[in-house]
């Protein structure tokens, strides 16, 4: 079932957007490790501003977070 789901998950991404990329995770094992896998289709140099651009983001609410 997830194959199928992020199956459906990428097709629809690749209709929809000229780039993308997509990162999913699983719970942290008794050892601490997760397994983590990213894809991306598009422009290269694209997907990294995207994941720049999503850092900062991410970086700011963590930030207001911790201020209020």
């Amino acid at each position: 079932m997830k194959r199928s789901l992020n199956k459906r998950i990428v097709d629809h991404l690749a209709k929809n957007h000229t780039c993308y990329i997509l990162i999913t995770c699983n719970s942290a094992e008794a050892d601490g490790n997760m397994q983590v896998e990213m894809t991306y289709e598009g422009d290269p140099a694209l997907a990294a501003c995207l994941l720049q651009g999503a850092q900062n983001m991410i970086d700011e609410q963590v930030s207001a977070a911790l201020l209020s």
